[in-house]
């Protein structure tokens, strides 16, 4: 059998300052006990033509997260470093604790094109 995604997403745009919007995601995945769903909102903001920046907060069936996204993207190339589970507790050897997972994702594009 295949298994089944559900998305369903909307996303707001503010009328009293333009470069600011925030939406909802809906993911449902479908595939027997291995099933699993989730909701997050999240914030962006694009206050100029190359650079971006995203907050977001999710509440699934395997937990919560919080995530944030920094976009930099001026003519001929993009930057961009994130995460979607952070920890917050720091051993005095700066070492991460009290989560089970955590990720930073760095990518550099090149683009062409207009």
């Amino acid at each position: 059998m295949l298994n089944a995604t559900i998305r369903l997403g909307a996303e707001y745009y503010t009328p009293f300052y333009k470069p600011l919007s925030a939406g909802f995601l809906f993911s449902s995945h479908i595939a027997g006990c291995q099933s699993w769903t989730e909701g997050r909102f999240y914030a962006n903001v694009k206050p100029t033509g190359w650079f971006g920046a995203t907050i977001n907060y999710g509440a699934s069936t395997y937990g919560s997260s919080f995530g944030w996204m920094l976009n930099f993207h001026p003519k001929g190339f993009n930057f961009f470093i994130g995460s979607d589970h952070q920890f917050f507790t720091l051993t005095p050897q700066m070492v991460p604790v009290g989560k089970a997972a955590a990720s930073v994702n760095v990518g550099f594009n090149v683009t062409f094109g207009s």
